[in-house]
C-alpha cells in the first residue's frame, strides 16, 4: 500500500473534506518523516525517548490548535485579549490560594 493509499484510508471526511484540509496524507508524510530523518538526528544529539515523546507531543498539540484556530478564522487579536484574560483570571486565583 502506498503512502497516498494509506493516508486516504486513515482520513475518515468525505472526499471533499480531504481536498479542502489535506488531511490525507499530512499524519502519514510526517510520521515517516519523524521515523526515518528527525528521531535517527535527535538520538545523534543527544535527545532521551522522552525528550522525543515529549516533542511529538507538543508538535501534535501545537499543529492541532493551529490548524482548528486558522480553520475558523479566529480574530487574533480577540484570541490574544481574550487568552490574556483567562491568563490573568488564572494567576490572580493561584496568589489568592497560595
Amino acid at each position: 500500500m502506498s503512502i497516498q493509499d494509506a493516508g486516504v484510508l486513515a482520513c475518515n471526511g468525505n472526499a471533499d473534506t480531504r481536498k479542502h484540509t489535506g488531511g490525507d496524507y499530512s499524519a502519514i508524510t510526517w510520521d515517516e518523516v519523524l521515523a526515518m530523518v528527525l528521531e535517527p538526528a535527535a538520538k545523534a544529539n543527544g535527545a532521551t525517548d522522552e525528550e522525543i515523546r515529549e516533542a511529538v507531543a507538543m508538535a501534535a498539540i501545537s499543529r492541532h490548535w493551529s490548524t482548528v484556530l486558522n480553520g475558523m478564522q479566529v480574530d487574533l487579536n480577540a484570541f490574544k485579549s481574550d487568552t490574556d484574560a483567562v491568563l490573568k483570571l488564572a494567576g490572580e486565583k493561584a496568589k489568592a490560594t497560595n
